[in-house]
């Protein structure tokens, strides 16, 4: 699905999220928050592009994962 995600500092507009499970939206907020505070406060080098582009290729094998096989389908 696509979803935006806002803190105090940003705005994530439109992100291809591929994690499943409502609660991942809850561990995409807090590792959006935890780069943002390794910015700001510690000098780390992550962009709000480098953020997008995590959020957006993040994959968990084998939890919660959709799995096809002819003509079933599998969570």
């Amino acid at each position: 699905p696509e979803v935006s995600f806002k803190t105090r500092n940003n705005f994530y507009p439109h992100i291809r999220f591929k994690m499943e499970g409502e609660h991942q939206y809850i561990n995409a907020c807090v590792a959006i928050n935890l780069a943002e505070i390794l910015h700001k406060d510690f000098g780390f080098p992550i962009s709000q592009y480098e953020i997008i582009d995590g959020l957006q290729k993040t994959k968990h094998k084998g939890r919660l994962e959709w799995y096809f096989e002819d003509e079933s389908r599998f969570l």
